[in-house]
């Protein structure tokens, strides 16, 4: 993950400052709370990170209010119901775009598919879009940020397509831009240790 980080030459350290790993037993109702009623093995991403936001919204002490940014590595299928009832196994990870430092929105999930390599691609993706990145391609979605129309997908960079095995591994010049962005903003200020 770190060395992800790295690619985008801005000193960026990552600090792990909690874990908690949840069973059945004693995950958070929000999880649950997200599967998709017909198949209740399947979690919906888009119900899970906006209850996963909601749920850390609330914890006003310890390490979910100290973190900068909280992601959720989950082994559980994340997939989304198609009207003809099938479920759409298309999502790796989700998180919400710019939420880095802000309580009610700096968090994000990946699926754990026990491929390593991909995991740690997925948390790196969902970090970079917390901290300012749109998909290489797309346009911003944070209002003054220079987004990623110049850098095409086909280019294969981490927030691109990934197709292209000599950029898979690293993040791409307009990436950089719109991180150096967000990090600009008083918003983020959190990411910043005396």
């Amino acid at each position: 993950f770190k060395n992800l980080l790295d690619t985008l030459n801005l000193q960026i350290t990552a600090r792990l400052i909690g874990i908690t790993a949840f069973k059945k037993a004693d995950e958070p109702s929000f999880i649950d709370d997200s599967a998709i009623p017909s198949h209740p093995l399947v979690l919906d991403p888009e119900n899970l990170v906006r209850n996963m936001a909601k749920h850390y919204c609330k914890i006003t002490t310890g390490w979910p209010k100290e973190a900068d940014i909280i992601m959720l590595i989950t082994n559980r299928k994340l997939g989304e119901l198609r009207d003809d009832g099938t479920i759409a196994y298309n999502t790796a990870g989700i998180s919400l775009a710019g939420g880095v430092c802000k309580q009610c929105s700096k968090v994000g999930l990946a699926q754990d598919d026990t491929d390593y390599n991909e995991r740690v691609d997925t948390v790196a993706h969902e970090t970079a879009h917390l901290i300012g990145a749109p998909h290489d391609g797309e346009g911003p979605f944070l209002s003054g940020s220079p987004g990623a129309k110049n850098c095409p997908e086909s280019d294969g960079y981490i927030m691109g397509g990934n197709d292209n095995k000599a950029n898979k591994s690293k993040f791409s010049k307009c990436t950089k831009k719109c991180v150096e962005y967000l990090f600009s903003l008083p918003s983020a200020s959190c990411v910043f240790v005396d």
